[in-house]
């Protein structure tokens, strides 16, 4: 197989692969789970920040993927 005909194939072989993965709407959707979070650690805030913004949305997106606990070690300097 020459050069160009090696360029021609893997270009070809990219570019469907590239197609493929966006054909696949549902990929990287998150989901809540089917069972609660059951690992022994709490979220704090600011660790959910790329999905919700607010305190209160970090709170409840911390919910919807099953967390029964959260942490905020900075809540005694807080004035409400």
């Amino acid at each position: 197989m020459d050069r160009r005909s090696f360029l021609a194939t893997s270009t070809a072989a990219v570019a469907t692969a590239g197609l493929t993965q966006a054909a696949r709407p549902t990929q990287g959707v998150q989901r809540a789970p089917s069972q609660p979070f059951r690992l022994r650690y709490a979220p704090h805030f600011g660790m959910f920040r790329h999905h919700a913004k607010s305190l209160e949305d970090q709170l409840q997106f911390a919910a919807d993927q099953g967390f029964t606990a959260w942490e905020d070690n900075g809540m005694a300097h807080k004035d409400e």
